[in-house]
């Protein structure tokens, strides 16, 4: 069981790396998404009142020359975001911000408590290890606390029961489960075999560790290998949502790498049907054809017709 969990770990942490990456990449490179325009944009100088560079006259010089943007506004919205929670805390309907919130505070803080451990294995002084089981214990109160009301809430709420999915639950129920297991390391004192089985880890040689340890490992390493493939990726995968789809406000010029990316999406082909649409035919005909009108056949349906 020792050294299945030595290599279960080494190869949970390349599939959370190099899963992420490949599912970031594929995302990166998805078609460009239609923009909105919705403002304020917090990185333009008129964000202050909800304005954009787009309302002065001579705008589209002043991107030509280097259109100044106030870029740290966004790290700063994207911090409010990730750290507080501030749209769930803003559309908090069904009272789901505070167990939210203590939720994705316990996951940063286990992640804490992981790398101060792995630290310790190499430079084991008293107060980095005496830090580290602070953040496990931290970790574990704030996890069990936020993922067990999240069930009850999903679990008692009509509405929230309409839209909850079994896997909905088994994601909570996994996070609940490995905050229960790291708590434990520490509530029966098994705490002293996690820089054992960390330093196991890294030299590749099986130590004797308590169950305790083994179940919290198990679990980590599992929620690791699953990340990739799991909603979990909405975390990373908030720098599109927010700065690449809410705030794009790049100029589409002739030529530039924005323009060529849209010539080429024009030439996606419509394959579904809608009144509205023109199956086989591309967007750039969709776009420009004046002619599109719906008409009804004798069967009371109706069809698009180029």
């Amino acid at each position: 069981m020792n050294q299945f969990m030595i290599y279960f770990a080494w190869f949970s942490v390349m599939c959370f790396f190099v899963g992420s990456f490949l599912k970031l990449l594929k995302i990166n490179n998805m078609p460009l998404h239609l923009r909105a325009e919705l403002y304020p944009v917090v990185h333009d100088s008129k964000y202050s009142y909800g304005g954009s560079y787009m309302e002065d006259v001579n705008y589209v010089e002043e991107v030509r020359k280097g259109l100044k943007n106030i870029w740290v506004n966004d790290i700063i919205e994207i911090l409010r975001e990730v750290l507080f929670l501030d749209r769930v805390n803003e559309y908090n309907i069904y009272g789901l911000w505070f167990p939210s919130l203590l939720l994705h505070w316990g996951l940063y803080i286990l992640f804490g408590w992981i790398f101060l451990s792995v630290f310790s294995v190499f430079w084991p002084f008293y107060f980095l290890i005496q830090l580290s089981s602070i953040f496990g214990i931290v970790a574990g109160a704030f996890g069990v606390l936020g993922s067990f009301i999240l069930i009850l809430r999903r679990i008692f709420s009509q509405e929230l029961r309409l839209y909850t999915t079994p896997l909905d639950f088994f994601n909570l129920f996994l996070l609940l489960f490995l905050f229960l297991a790291t708590l434990s390391t520490f509530l029966f004192d098994a705490n002293h075999d996690i820089l054992k089985y960390l330093g196991s880890v890294i030299s590749f040689k099986p130590a004797n560790i308590s169950n305790f340890v083994i179940v919290q490992f198990f679990l980590f390493q599992f929620f690791l290998f699953y990340f990739p493939f799991s909603k979990y990726m909405h975390a990373p995968i908030k720098y599109w949502t927010w700065h690449g789809i809410m705030w794009d406000d790049t100029l589409t010029m002739k030529g530039n790498k924005q323009d060529l990316i849209l010539q080429e999406q024009l030439k996606y082909k419509q394959y579904w049907a809608a009144p509205h649409a023109i199956p086989g035919a591309s967007w750039a005909e969709v776009a420009t054809n004046l002619k599109v009108e719906e008409r009804g056949n004798n069967n009371g349906n109706k069809k698009t017709t180029l």
